[in-house]
């Protein structure tokens, strides 16, 4: 199957173990690095269960360009709809309404998972400054 971003890539399997022994199964490009993530696979992603993606490294203008590329799903073929993370508004994925599916750029999803792990660090900090009730 090609990349529905950089259509020169061909998706290949990727497998992630998690802590608790689950394989998730999700589609890299080989050439881009974008990455598919089914319905609930970017949720067990997120949830610090497995390692960090390995991206190719992309030439800025081609990561910009393929930001604001139009893509179709790559499971049932509906144009996909361009979202915003909400740990990180920089962030910009692409979602399938149909299906549920998310294909986001090369290092985005490290980029979710790294946002994630600061507002958690960050809202621990904020409560422990709180002052405590008397």
């Amino acid at each position: 199957m090609n990349c529905p971003k950089c259509r020169a890539g061909k998706l290949q399997d990727l497998k992630l173990k998690t802590k608790q022994a689950k394989t998730l199964e999700l589609e890299q490009c080989n050439m881009c690095g974008g990455v598919w993530f089914d319905r609930g696979e970017l949720e067990d992603y997120l949830g610090g269960t497995v390692t960090v993606i390995d991206f190719p490294k992309l030439d800025a203008a081609l990561a910009v360009e393929l930001d604001y590329r139009e893509a179709k799903c790559p499971r049932c073929d509906a144009k996909l709809s361009k979202s915003k993370a909400p740990q990180n508004d920089r962030i910009q994925g692409d979602a399938c309404k149909l299906c549920g599916g998310l294909w986001l750029d090369g290092g985005e999803a490290d980029g979710i998972k790294m946002a994630d792990k600061v507002n958690a660090v960050f809202d621990d900090w904020l409560a422990k400054l709180k002052p405590a009730k008397p």
